[in-house]
């Protein structure tokens, strides 16, 4: 359960990212309005406690020439996370 807050935050900081966002509305939501806005073209989150997952949501294109749609199982590559900004 150390993890939920982490988690939590990062929701939340999605969240703070949509104009008018409501911390009611389904992460779903708060994804696709992400993808509208153009701040992303695509996103996966999934939230989990420490006995199961309790919710995943994708939004937007994992191609965005194809225009292939975002899966809940995409794999991204990251890099050098301690460098994020």
């Amino acid at each position: 359960m150390k993890l939920l807050p982490v988690v939590a935050c990062l929701v939340f900081g999605l969240a703070g990212h949509v104009r008018g966002a409501d911390p009611a509305k389904p992460l779903a939501s708060v994804l696709q309005q992400l993808v509208d806005e153009h701040l992303v073209a695509g996103a996966v989150v999934l939230v989990a406690d420490k006995d199961r997952v309790l919710e995943v949501s994708a939004a937007g294109e994992a191609d965005m020439v194809t225009h292939q749609p975002m899966p809940e199982n995409a794999v991204f590559w990251i890099a050098s996370m301690s460098k994020s900004l």
